[in-house]
């Protein structure tokens, strides 16, 4: 009744391979994961630590010790 106008063919594949991965790659997000910036720092330290006698310890975000200012 009705005639495709998809053949079989080479041409039908180089025209459905590009468009159906497109189609995938805006429904799973992947353009997102592929374009996001890579971490190259190492995620923040906690503010809080326990030191070896258990004792609460309080570090700046890179680490290392916090010790309280001299006073003047």
């Amino acid at each position: 009744m009705y005639q495709s106008f998809l053949k079989p063919g080479f041409d039908t594949l180089v025209i459905a391979v590009p468009f159906v991965s497109v189609l995938l790659i805006g429904h799973f997000r992947l353009d997102q994961i592929i374009a996001a910036p890579r971490r190259k720092t190492k995620p923040m330290a906690p503010a809080f630590r326990l030191d070896e006698r258990g004792r609460m310890l309080m570090t700046d975000p890179d680490g290392r010790p916090w010790k309280a200012p001299a006073p003047r």
